[in-house]
């Protein structure tokens, strides 16, 4: 155990070349029971970020395996708290796809997105809020690939949970409003982006106020909107 905590903070310090077997090792030490994958999943993820910092081409295929890899570990073993915190917020899975983003590899992107989606409702169903962000994220793969109008349907779900399940003053509801506002736009449907930027334009005024940054910039969208109808 301690020989691999060096090994870890080594890779984590200097980089490296071999990731995979150390990979390979940590899974095997989370093989000898259950009380030791919460420390493995952890442990990989180090490793993964360190290979992530790295920036070469091997990015996407580490960082989708990893994610994977963790999550089905946790799984495995039982633990599905810890499971969904590896799918959750700034985590493995998130941060994998954003750098398949960064490359402009939207079609790895979205495979990624869609196996992060169908080990979220596994493991904890479809009224978690991990499950709406991992789809807000798939919706903005639709667009990476310039399909809008599946993008607009699922910011439609995405829009239509976190009403139900964070309310209609959560930002994250607020972004989508914004999101979908974006797609009616790109699809040349200016007078439901209209409709729906001004729906946005209330929720950030009463929100965040009529100063506020996000304020001003939903104002110019809107304004951006009548400009393209007349």
């Amino acid at each position: 155990m301690a020989g691999l905590l060096r090994e870890v903070a080594h890779v984590q310090r200097v980089g490296g070349h071999g990731e995979s077997d150390l990979l390979s090792r940590l899974v095997t030490l989370a093989s000898h029971g259950a009380e030791y994958v919460p420390l493995v999943a952890r442990l990989i993820h180090q490793v993964w970020y360190a290979r992530c910092r790295a920036g070469n081409e091997e990015t996407d295929l580490v960082a989708r395996r990893t994610a994977h890899l963790m999550s089905e570990m946790l799984l495995s073993a039982g633990f599905a708290r810890e499971a969904l915190g590896v799918l959750n917020g700034n985590t493995e899975t998130s941060a994998g796809i954003n750098a398949l983003f960064s490359m402009g590899r939207y079609p790895e992107a979205l495979h990624a997105c869609k196996e992060c989606l169908n080990t979220i409702v596994y493991s904890a169903g479809k009224e978690n809020p991990a499950y709406l962000s991992c789809l807000s994220t798939l919706a903005v793969c639709h667009s990476g690939l310039e399909n809008h109008e599946e993008a607009l349907r699922v910011y439609m779900e995405c829009r239509e949970g976190r009403s139900r399940i964070l309310g209609e003053d959560h930002p994250d509801y607020i972004s989508c409003l914004s999101n979908m506002a974006n797609c009616y736009s790109k699809l040349h449907r200016h007078g439901e982006a209209l409709k729906v930027c001004e729906e946005c334009l209330k929720a950030r005024y009463r929100v965040l106020g009529k100063d506020h940054p996000d304020s001003l910039a939903c104002l110019s969208n809107v304004a951006n909107c009548y400009g393209r109808l007349h």
